[in-house]
C-alpha cells in the first residue's frame, strides 16, 4: 500500500519548485540562475539535478506551481446559487484582490512568463496558452448561461466578452508593474464592473 505522507524525494521536489518559482517570478527564467535556485533552496547542484534534468525542467515545473496557486485557488463553491451576473462579478472580485497577496508581490505569472516566453520558447507559452484558455472558457460558460437565462443580453458575443475582460486584466496588471501601483489593477476591474453593468445586463 502505497504511504499517504509524501516522500523524502517529493518533499524536496516541492521545496525546489517553490524557491524556484518565487525566483522565477520575480528575475524571469533568463534571469534565474542555477547560482540564485542553489542559494534559495540551501542546496548543491548536484542535489537539484538529482531531482530535476535541467533548469528547463524546474522553470516548467515552476510555471506550474504559480499558475495553479493563481487559478486553482477560487472557490468554486462561493459561484454556487448566484446568478451569472453575480458570477461574473464574484470571479473579478476575486482577481482583484489576488495580486494583493505578498506570493504574487512581482505580479502575475502569467503575464510575466508570456512576456518572456514569446518567440523564444514555445513550451513554456502553450503552457500559458494552457491557462488562458482556462479562464477564458470558465468566463465564457457563465456568460452563455446567462444569456439562456434570459439574464444577459442576446447580442453579447461571450468569447469577444471574455477576451476583453482578460485583456483589460492583464493590462492592469502591466500598468501596475511598470508604475509599482496596484492601483492600476483596480482600476482594471471597475471598468470590467462597468462593463457587464452597462452592457450585459438586460
Amino acid at each position: 500500500m502505497k504511504s499517504s505522507y509524501p516522500s523524502k524525494k517529493e518533499i524536496t521536489n516541492k521545496h525546489i519548485i517553490e524557491k524556484a518559482a518565487a525566483l522565477f517570478n520575480r528575475k524571469g527564467y533568463a534571469g534565474t540562475s542555477i547560482s540564485d535556485i542553489m542559494k534559495a533552496t540551501g542546496m548543491e547542484k548536484g542535489g537539484i539535478y538529482g531531482h530535476f534534468g535541467s533548469k528547463k525542467e524546474i522553470a516548467l515545473a515552476a510555471f506550474e506551481y504559480n499558475a495553479s496557486r493563481a487559478f486553482n485557488s477560487f472557490d468554486v463553491s462561493s459561484l454556487h446559487n448566484k446568478s451569472a451576473i453575480e458570477k461574473l462579478h464574484v470571479l473579478f472580485a476575486y482577481y482583484e484582490k489576488l495580486y494583493d497577496e505578498s506570493r504574487f508581490s512581482a505580479g502575475c505569472p502569467l503575464l510575466n512568463t508570456a512576456t518572456e516566453a514569446d518567440d523564444t520558447d514555445p513550451e513554456l507559452l502553450s503552457k500559458v496558452r494552457k491557462y488562458v484558455d482556462k479562464l477564458k472558457k470558465v468566463i465564457c460558460e457563465i456568460v452563455k448561461s446567462g444569456i439562456k437565462d434570459k439574464e444577459i443580453s442576446f447580442d453579447v458575443d461571450p468569447e469577444e466578452f471574455a477576451v476583453t475582460c482578460i485583456g483589460i486584466i492583464e493590462g492592469g496588471n502591466f500598468m501596475a508593474k511598470v508604475y509599482n501601483d496596484k492601483t492600476y489593477r483596480k482600476k482594471a476591474i471597475a471598468r470590467i464592473k462597468k462593463i457587464i453593468n452597462s452592457e450585459l445586463v438586460r
